[in-house]
């Protein structure tokens, strides 16, 4: 609703009869409103209040968030002709995304931003989708329909009192829309000569009973190589396949589940280094993968349970390296109001990863299989202190296999001190810990006629 009155105020009142085609029944009844108000009241009209849940792991509103939120919606995406999320998170100010060529994007938040940087965790709807070699995020095989995209949540600074490591300098969580927001049928294609060649997106929303809804959808992108200033091809062509499905059911009026299933398969083309030699090798990568989630959501009359749980296979095929990575995680989290001034929250984590890498003589992993468990709890406390003061004090507690125990506290405070005005301030320590790139990795780099020069890991780095 909201999303409609702000641009209506950005765009001028001429362009309410084109987003009619667009707007919902209750939009158009906003819209209508909207119309007979005088230029006086339209200024006083509250334009961008949106509910988000990344700041403090609950649903509230934007104003009601001390942290540096910003909140990107379907509207922003739609309107922008966008059709990739890498792209979609360069509108998101202080998030720098960097193109290395037609497949690869390196993304982080307050700068520091590389190939090997760690510092930001992504999620979509709240699976975590990071590496376990690097612990960054590949954005080649990270996608859905755009068109399922409800909201980007992006928080920049440290997120890590709730989220756990890696959240130094960011959280993303990419949430999609409920099964029951996209019922029919949608058929989206976009093609050209270049770049974008073809996206292709097919889904298909249906109903059991009276309170499941379901959604299954197929995506097909294709995308043609960057050429140079001399307009040479670069040969990094890539094509990604991708099918899914989700159902949310509504058991009870206070209980909720959903479930959600991806697969994908694609390849990516690039100019490799070239292990004994200075030229570059034209190199495909081949990856794959698929996802299952379960989620369990329990109202209560003064708090809600959250179990969620999902299953990660990434596998990816390298020139110098083939790699595959299964991760399992369950989460807990209970959320209670203990009085009118003072709100409890807690949680339970588990994460097994199972790494397995099958080296080559250039590049290997020592040892090249590793299993490994995440032990995690949090605790958060907010406190009302006066009717415009709230004070916000808890911490992540995380047992992990590289640098043993963790702790990363937070207290925050946010004054509003008018409608239009608030003021938050924060102090908290957020870690980055080692990934397997960091304390594993030997590589080999074999140049004729000099010495081999060999690049390895320390398994005694601590965290950052």
């Amino acid at each position: 609703m909201w999303k409609t009155i702000r641009y209506n105020l950005l765009t001028g009142l001429l362009i309410l009869p084109v987003m009619s085609c667009y707007a919902s029944e209750e939009d158009l009844i906003i819209i209508n409103k909207l119309k007979k108000m005088s230029l006086t009241e339209l200024m006083n009209v509250e334009v961008f209040n949106p509910s988000a849940s990344l700041a403090a792991r609950k649903e509230q509103k934007f104003s009601e968030t001390p942290a540096a939120l910003f909140v990107l919606t379907q509207e922003d995406i739609r309107r922008a002709g966008i059709t990739s999320i890498p792209e979609a998170l360069r509108m998101v100010p202080g998030v720098q995304v960097a193109r290395v060529d037609a497949n690869q994007w390196i993304i982080s938040a307050r700068d520091f931003n590389d190939q090997s940087s760690g510092k930001l965790v992504v999620m979509i709807d709240g699976r975590a989708v990071h590496s376990p070699l690097r612990s960054q995020t590949n954005w080649d095989f990270q996608s859905t329909l755009i068109e399922d995209i409800e909201r980007i949540e992006v928080i920049k600074g440290p997120g890590a009192a709730l989220w756990g490591a890696n959240a130094v300098n960011g959280v993303i969580n990419i949430i999609t829309k409920s099964a029951k927001d996209t019922q029919g049928v949608l058929i989206t294609n976009s093609f050209g000569k270049g770049e974008e060649q073809n996206v292709l997106g097919v889904r298909y929303g249906g109903k059991v009973g009276e309170n499941a809804h379901y959604r299954i959808y197929s995506q097909f992108y294709e995308h043609d190589s960057f050429v140079d200033a001399l307009g040479a091809d670069q040969n990094d062509n890539w094509q990604m396949k991708r099918a899914g499905f989700n159902m949310d059911w509504a058991a009870s009026e206070n209980d909720n589940f959903t479930l959600e299933a991806g697969i994908y398969d694609g390849f990516m083309k690039s100019n490799s280094f070239n292990m004994i030699s200075t030229e570059r090798l034209n190199s495909t990568d081949k990856v794959s993968g698929l996802h299952l989630l379960s989620r369990w959501q329990h109202k209560m009359d003064s708090g809600e349970m959250i179990l969620q749980s999902y299953f990660n296979r990434v596998k990816r095929n390298q020139i110098y390296l083939q790699s595959t990575h299964n991760i399992y995680d369950i989460d807990f989290q209970h959320r209670s109001q203990l009085s009118d001034k003072h709100e409890f929250m807690w949680g339970l984590g588990f994460r097994y990863t199972d790494s397995s890498i099958d080296n080559s003589e250039f590049t290997s992993y020592i040892p090249n299989n590793k299993k490994y468990n995440l032990f995690s709890a949090f605790v958060q406390n907010e406190f009302i202190v006066t009717d415009d003061l709230r004070l916000i004090i808890g911490s992540k507690f995380e047992q992990n296999h590289s640098t043993g125990f963790e702790i990363q506290p937070n207290i925050r405070m946010l004054w509003n001190i008018n409608e239009k005005h608030s003021m938050w301030a924060a102090v908290s320590r957020a870690v980055r810990t080692p990934s397997r790139i960091d304390q594993d990795l030997q590589l080999n780099i074999i140049i004729p006629h000099s010495p081999k020069l060999l690049i390895s890991g320390n398994p005694e780095l601590n965290s950052e």
